[in-house]
């Protein structure tokens, strides 16, 4: 079969057609004209700072899983801990380095959810934060200031716990004191001190020690940090934050802000639904200026991935009014 080729040579009707279409187009396009814009709104003169999430690339959602398992869950994988400590004679035991590793894992792994720089442990931190754990656990209370009446006291013990954040429990792993300072419930603890000292901008050396049942984190030294600081501190974390991590209070922590007449907003992006908030008494003091609130409802349970918008308002900063805002979004790890 032989195809032979066609040509078409342009008549006058031709071009005549291509002519009248051209000037259809022509009419056509200028009837979409833009529509004429209306008065305008006069917008907010107020800063707005938004979190860019793509200076978090090494924290992705894949990324964050896996630092879950291996540096949050592991720890508690480690040997049953046993405390080596004699109250009888008011010796306050040690901890190996394998079970200070795991504390300072922990730790880490917070601070780094939070773009903070890692910290490390000082031996001299470590020994008065034990004494100060078994003056703990000698009397069977916490206190900051232990009067000079307590059993086995001595200036080294009260000098660790007028510096450390203080807890007790009975899970066993001493890592879990970490968890506990960062969730931070109870009624004293409305200003989440203990959050705030261990994701403190300027920090750089702590100290641990646990009899098991009783913890001290040395926690107040002079700045020491070494690496780039974030714009703000907020737990929830900024991103994406296992379900598990998700505790009641809420906080942004902003150093040198001032919340004095900051508000705050909360949208279930999902939804499109505000989420109320009860904002907790403003105190300064512990680490950074911090904003705390308790949202009446998060979903912490679902299957798939629950997204809230934070935004705050009116934060003084150097002397300015800002805005802030950020995203959490919560996952089942």
């Amino acid at each position: 079969m032989i195809f032979k080729k066609r040509y078409y040579i342009m008549t006058p009707s031709y071009l005549k057609i291509l002519r009248l279409l051209f000037i259809a187009f022509i009419l056509f396009s200028f009837s979409f004209e833009s529509a004429p814009k209306g008065p305008k709104t006069k917008k907010s003169t107020t800063p707005v700072y938004k979190y860019n999430p793509d200076a978090r690339m090494l924290y992705l959602k894949t990324s964050i899983k896996e630092k879950y398992v291996l540096k949050y869950l592991f720890p508690i994988a480690i040997s049953e801990f046993k405390w080596n400590g004699d109250l009888k004679t008011c010796n306050a035991g040690s901890m190996d380095s394998t079970q200070l590793n795991s504390v300072l894992q922990r730790i880490n792994f917070f601070r780094a959810l939070d773009s903070l720089p890692p910290v490390t442990f000082g031996a001299q931190e470590n020994a008065l934060a034990q004494k100060a754990a078994a003056l703990m656990k000698a009397n069977g209370e916490l206190s900051h200031n232990p009067p000079k009446t307590w059993k086995c006291y001595s200036e080294e013990a009260a000098t660790g716990a007028s510096n450390s954040n203080l807890g007790e429990s009975y899970e066993g792993d001493p890592s879990v004191f970490i968890r506990n300072f960062i969730r931070d419930d109870g009624t004293s603890n409305g200003s989440v001190g203990h959050r705030r000292w261990i994701l403190n901008s300027a920090a750089g050396k702590f100290g641990f020690g646990s009899t098991g049942d009783y913890g001290a984190l040395w926690v107040i030294n002079k700045q020491e940090t070494k690496g780039k600081i974030p714009f703000s501190i907020t737990w929830p974390c900024k991103g994406y934050i296992p379900a598990p991590l998700v505790f009641d209070r809420w906080s942004c922590a902003i150093p040198d802000a001032d919340f004095s007449h900051t508000s705050v907003q909360m949208t279930n992006q999902n939804t499109g639904q505000r989420v109320s908030v009860s904002l907790e008494p403003l105190k300064y003091g512990y680490g950074d200026n911090t904003l705390v609130w308790i949202p009446v409802k998060t979903d912490i349970l679902s299957s798939e991935d629950i997204t809230y918008h934070v935004k705050l308002y009116n934060v003084m900063l150097h002397g300015k009014k800002i805005n802030y805002e950020y995203d959490v979004t919560i996952f089942q790890p």
